[in-house]
This record gives structure tokens, C-alpha cells and sequence, in this order.
């Protein structure tokens, strides 16, 4: 841009009687939020304040920005349990942020500010212009702020909205999870606000894809993304708590948040889905690197696990995104055989393995954190099958919860296979 060029942009942004400001979120009533409505500049002085209430207000603890992309567009998908989330986000984000707001909240004082911050407002009866003015933000390689619940609760993750999957899918942008903390004890009301030096924390997740480039856009495809942001934002807000010692207030809802109008605007694949989640842990008394190294040594697989009976390598090379193989595994009393692949990798902390059978998505996420000397290992594995038909859904209704059961005793015995080869590694050094 020109020197002339930004000396015109900022001349049209100022006030002049009997003009209306260019970049305005002041939709007038009866016309939807446009993309140039949204003010750009807005994060430039919002962030500061944001800043100002995280460590000054508050006493916010951030770990893991430097995990957000330096450039280009980003969506950072947080979990949801009190009232000041997004003013906390907004201020521990590492670069100016869009947050989704719902428009009950542009009113008087806080609305004007929410307003001129560049925060984006959405209109319960339709959330679809929200969404088409966060893309065109991610279009313009800036970054989002969302709440994939949709509502203020547990900030567990345990269910998510398709808005931010449409956003992921239509975009590209990769997305941050980010798990916010302490903005709400249990026992207190969801429009609570923490008193004065109040210790929250916020912790970044490292990037992921929703989806695949050549994913497409359609219900397949967006119900593949929202379940992968779904169990992969779930295990990283667990971690989260377990890393900082904060725990999860009661469930409570509140009345329906800005990110459940953005996904009331496209057809929600996630209700079309069946399946179940099931997770499990195991103290383990060997340091993160010995476990590490067992969990990545796909070729001795069929050694160490009981249940594995055959591992055939698809791709050459250590343990990486992008690792391929076909795994034979006896549940039941019957072998299946099904092609895997790592899709995120965090060495000696978190790696995430995807596998599709028949229809069924399969995701299994595993995190390592250290326990004193050892190691904690959680394993949350989740199966979905996206838009069933009928025969489809009745198996699931009939079948479900036996599935769920033999599938928590075939990962408890292999964290017990997985515990025994660590230790061996460990004595060994």
C-alpha cells in the first residue's frame, strides 16, 4: 500500500458530520452484518485493554503463544465457562483478534467498545452473515476468535457447534485450540466475574487442519472437521487442567451463545452423526520420553501390544505427520485390518492418529504429561459415523454401547502393554 493510498484509508475512517463512518460494525436495523462492517483497526487499541484486564485486572497466566502462526489467517477455537472469555482471549492472543460476540452484547458502554474493537456481532435469527464476515477476515490472513460450545458450561468440549468447521473448511486456516481457565469457579453463575488479581490461565494448543485440502466443502467433509476439532480441542482443555492445576466448574448453561447462532446458519453435521467417545488414563512409572518412544515405534507394535496381531509400514522415515501403516488388530474374537495415520505430532506430549473403516471416522488422541518420575497417559479415542443411513443408525443404537465397552477394555489393555514396554525402556538406560 502507498503512502497516498494509507494517508486516504485513514482520512475515510474518521468521523465527518453527515457521514457515516466507512468500517462500521452500525448495521442499521433491517440490514444483515456485511464484511466491510467489521472494523479493521479495531484489535490495534482492543488488544491493549485486553492486556490491561489479563494482567492488570486480572492475574493471567499464558502459556503457549508462541504455538499461534506469526502470519496468514488463524482460528483460534477456545472452550466457553464464563462470561469474561472473550475480553481474556482477546488480550492474551499474540496478535489482534476478531471475536465472535453475540449482538445482546453490543449494547450501551461495553457495546460501543465491542464495537470499535473489531469484535464481530451475531444475530441469533441468522448467524450466517456473522460467518461470512469471519471469513472474509480469514480471507484477508487475519485471525478468529471462536467458542466452538456455543454456550458458557464446563468448558469440557464434550460437544461442539458446526459453525467453526465451516469456517475451517471454507478457509483452510489452521486452528488453535486454546483452553481458558479459572474465569469461573463451580458454584457460581455464568455471567460471574473474577474479583480483582484473580489467577486465570490461558493455554495455546498447537495448530492442526480441520480438514484436508482436497477435503471439499460438503456435509461430509464438515462433519469429518467437526469431529476432529471436537475430540482434538476436548483432550487439549483436559491436558490444559491437569497442567495447571485448575478444574472445570459445574455444567451450567447459560441461555444460547453467539457461536450456536453462527451454526444455526448451515445445516449441522454433527447432529447427523452417530458414534461415542470413550477415554481412558494410566499412571505410568517411566519418564515421557521412554513412553514416547513406545507409542511411536509403529513397527515393534505387534510385540508390544497384546491386542495388535500384524503392522504393515505404508510410508518410510521416523514418526511423523503423515506416518502410514495398516494395523491388524484381534477385538471380540474377530481380526480387522485398517489403515492409520498421524495427523499431529508433539514430541514426548501429544500426537493424534486418524483411521476410516466402512464409514466410520475414527480419532484417537494421546497425551502425555509428566506425574512426579512418571508420566500421565490419557488415551481419548472417539468413532463416528458422519450422515448414517437408517440400517446404519439402528447398528449404532443396538450395538453402541457394547462397541464402547469392548473398546475401553482393548485401549485399558493396551495402556497396561504400553506401561510395561516403557518401564522396560526406562530400566534399560
Amino acid at each position: 500500500m502507498s503512502l497516498v493510498t494509507k494517508v486516504k484509508a485513514k482520512a475515510s475512517a474518521i468521523r465527518l458530520p453527515g457521514k457515516k463512518r466507512s468500517g462500521s460494525p452500525e448495521v442499521p436495523p433491517g440490514r444483515a452484518l456485511r464484511p466491510e462492517d467489521v472494523v479493521r483497526w479495531g484489535p490495534v487499541w482492543g488488544r491493549r485493554v485486553g492486556q490491561v484486564l489479563d494482567h492488570v485486572v486480572w492475574n493471567t497466566r499464558i502459556l503457549g503463544a508462541d504455538k499461534v502462526p506469526r502470519t496468514g489467517p488463524v482460528i483460534l477455537a477456545a472452550n466457553h465457562t464464563g462470561v469474561i472469555d472473550g475480553p481474556v482471549l482477546h488480550g492474551a492472543s499474540p496478535r489482534g483478534s476478531y471475536i465472535i460476540v453475540k449482538q445482546e452484547m453490543f449494547k450501551g458502554f461495553l457495546g460501543a467498545v465491542l464495537k470499535y474493537s473489531g469484535q464481530i456481532p451475531v444475530d441469533r435469527r441468522s448467524g450466517r452473515p456473522a460467518l461470512t464476515a469471519a471469513l472474509a477476515l480469514l480471507e484477508e490472513g487475519r485471525v478468529v476468535g471462536i467458542f466452538p460450545e456455543g454456550t458458557r458450561g464446563s468448558g469440557k468440549v464434550s460437544t461442539a457447534q458446526a459453525g467453526i468447521a465451516w469456517l475451517a473448511v471454507r478457509s483452510g486456516a489452521p486452528v488453535v485450540p486454546v483452553a481458558i481457565l479459572g474465569t469461573r469457579p463451580s458454584g457460581e453463575h455464568v455471567g460471574h466475574v473474577p474479583p480483582f488479581r484473580t489467577r486465570l490461565h490461558v493455554v495455546f494448543g498447537e495448530p492442526f487442519q480441520a480438514a484436508p485440502p482436497d477435503a471439499g466443502t460438503g456435509r461430509e467433509a464438515l462433519g469429518a472437521a467437526m469431529e476432529r476439532i471436537q475430540t482434538i480441542m476436548s483432550a487439549h482443555v483436559h491436558a490444559a487442567a491437569r497442567r495447571t492445576g485448575v478444574p472445570f466448574p459445574e455444567d451450567e448453561v447459560d441461555d444460547q451463545g453467539a457461536v450456536e447462532a453462527v451454526a444455526a446458519a448451515i445445516p449441522p453435521p454433527v447432529e447427523t452423526a452417530v458414534g461415542h467417545d470413550v477415554r481412558v488414563e494410566r499412571r505410568i512409572a517411566a519418564p515421557p520420553s521412554a513412553v514416547w518412544a513406545v507409542l511411536t515405534d509403529i513397527a515393534a507394535a505387534e510385540q508390544t501390544l497384546s491386542g495388535v496381531t500384524k503392522v504393515e509400514l505404508l510410508t518410510e522415515g521416523p514418526y511423523a505427520v503423515g506416518t502410514r501403516w495398516r494395523e491388524t488388530r484381534r477385538m471380540a474374537g474377530k481380526e480387522e485390518t485398517e489403515e492409520m495415520w498421524v495427523t499431529e505430532v508433539e514430541p514426548e506430549r501429544r500426537t493424534v492418529i486418524e483411521a476410516s473403516s466402512r464409514g466410520a471416522r475414527y480419532i484417537t488422541v494421546f497425551d502425555l504429561n509428566p506425574a512426579g518420575s512418571g508420566t500421565l497417559l490419557e488415551v481419548t479415542f472417539g468413532a463416528r459415523t458422519v450422515d448414517p443411513n437408517r440400517f446404519e443408525r439402528a447398528l449404532w443404537s443396538v450395538f453402541g454401547r457394547l462397541g464402547a465397552q469392548v473398546t475401553r477394555k482393548a485401549l485399558e489393555q493396551d495402556l497396561q502393554d504400553i506401561a510395561a514396554a516403557a518401564r522396560a525402556r526406562a530400566g534399560s538406560r
